[in-house]
């Protein structure tokens, strides 16, 4: 079979987009999730805290635990390459089924836009973490919603999904939620304006309810069983973690890369006075719900991207700009021509980075941690919270680390921010010092020029020991009482 150029071109983009997720794959996640891999190998799932010294054995579910042992795995077949297949095996899955939907109702340049446009605006937010695997499933998911008409055997394909992504990610409520809007809309085949003629059979509407019954079911089964569910409400609406992390914040508009929301949005409607195709009320709903989660958290982004592709291909459905013929006689040749140029600007990108080259690049305290341990100053490390996950890459009980939902339970979560940040005014906070002194601290890592060090600068007490342009350390010079 020919390859098709529009195919082409999608499956070269494609490739370019995975290899980029190398370039700056990890973050202290990741390396916390390989490490949690390693000891659930050892001693199987953890249900309170191995790696901490400020919350030990403190009540801690690995509830990822899928994905940390495939990159467990990953890692210890392949090193980085190892990692990088596995997240770009998942970003495969996401695209394909992207492409797939697009490709379904749009076809030549049309179509290739719509991809770039939203791929791109999903893949700037991957590295390798078990979101991108969350996000292979959610393609899958509405994969199969958009498809089951065609194929209604695709529908007993979710409730094997939903197992899958119950264990390896938090966010999978999203699946059942879409399911019951599927169902209800199938149920009641409403249009925006008028009711559809071809509704969906009452048989199909049966199997899909079961299927619905069975998925929710299937969530259920993980380590934390029924409450999975309740997690993922708390996790998505714990003030601590939504005012303080920035991927749980809304999009900062300030910032060039959140443009694509208003793009998202302009495109849209330029696209729907363009065309005469009314958008449907399951559309709508699509679009406005994704919306209103990445407004709320810019972690939804790439949800909302695989939907807005989907929402305005059926827009331009019909409406396309003819390339087919352009392209030919010559498709043959230009197909492969650009598939083998893709793979050239492949190798290029690759090899895929390490710590060296960190995601965003917020870059690890390398050095400092070696001085740390070639002078023993390992014991009662204060840290900055992006580096926890690389302490425990070293093996150094961090005071906190990327786990924030474990640490907002405590005090820890309340005193970092008092030892990291300047008080706001009129809000009363603890003094850095006597943070330090409550927690007996012994060390402190934290980055150079920043408030802590600033602070600790003039503090009695603290010797700085180390600094370079990334970190900075601080011994306690006067000894702790425990």
């Amino acid at each position: 079979m020919r390859l098709k150029f529009p195919a082409a071109l999608a499956g070269a983009w494609s490739l370019l987009v995975l290899a980029a997720i190398g370039r700056q794959q990890v973050e202290g996640d990741t390396l916390w999730h390989i490490k949690t891999g390693e000891y659930i190998m050892t001693h199987g799932i953890p249900r309170a805290d191995p790696f901490s010294w400020s919350m030990p054995g403190h009540y801690w579910v690995a509830h990822e635990w899928g994905w940390e042992l495939l990159a467990c795995w990953a890692y210890r077949a392949g090193g980085k390459w190892g990692v990088w297949l596995l997240t770009a095996a998942a970003g495969a899955v996401f695209l394909w089924c992207l492409w797939r939907l697009i490709s379904r109702r749009l076809s030549g340049p049309a179509a290739v836009l719509v991809f770039i446009v939203a791929s791109s605006g999903a893949a700037v937010f991957w590295d390798s973490r078990p979101h991108v695997m969350a996000q292979a499933f959610f393609a899958l998911w509405m994969y199969i919603l958009l498809s089951y008409r065609e194929r209604p055997g695709l529908i007993w394909f979710l409730p094997v999904i939903a197992l899958a992504w119950a264990n390896e990610h938090a966010s999978v409520p999203l699946g059942p939620a879409l399911l019951v809007l599927e169902w209800v809309y199938g149920h009641f085949a409403l249009d925006l304006g008028a009711v559809i003629n071809k509704s969906v059979s009452r048989e199909l509407n049966r199997k899909m309810g079961l299927a619905l019954i069975v998925s929710v079911l299937a969530t259920f089964i993980n380590p934390q069983g029924p409450a999975l569910w309740s997690y993922t409400v708390m996790a998505s609406s714990t003030p601590q973690i939504i005012n303080n992390i920035s991927e749980w914040a809304s999009p900062n508009f300030h910032l060039g890369m959140f443009m694509i929301f208003p793009g998202f949005l302009i495109l849209s409607g330029l696209f729907a006075v363009a065309t005469t195709r009314r958008i449907t009320l399951r559309e709508l709903i699509l679009f406005l719900l994704f919306t209103a989660l990445s407004l709320r958290s810019v972690r939804h982004t790439p949800y909302l991207a695989f939907v807005w592709a989907v929402v305005v291909s059926g827009i331009l459905s019909g409406w396309n700009i003819g390339c087919e013929k352009e392209a030919g006689r010559w498709e043959r040749f230009i197909s492969p021509l650009v598939i083998f140029l893709s793979l050239a600007m492949v190798c290029f990108i690759l090899p895929p980075k390490w710590t060296e080259q960190p995601h965003e690049n917020l870059r690890f305290p390398v050095a400092a941690v070696d001085y740390l341990q070639k002078h023993g100053l390992t014991d009662r490390v204060a840290n900055y919270y992006s580096w926890g996950g690389y302490l425990i890459w070293r093996d150094i009980k961090p005071f906190i680390d990327g786990r924030a939902d474990m640490y907002v339970t405590g005090a820890v979560w309340k005193d970092y921010i008092a030892l990291s940040r300047s008080p706001l005014p009129g809000v009363p906070q603890d003094t850095p010092e006597s943070v330090l002194a409550c927690w007996h601290v012994k060390t402190v890592l934290m980055p150079t020029g920043g408030f802590t060090d600033l602070y600790l600068k003039h503090c009695k007490g603290w010797k700085e020991v180390y600094h370079d342009d990334i970190a900075v350390v601080y011994e306690n010079c006067e000894g702790t009482k425990e």
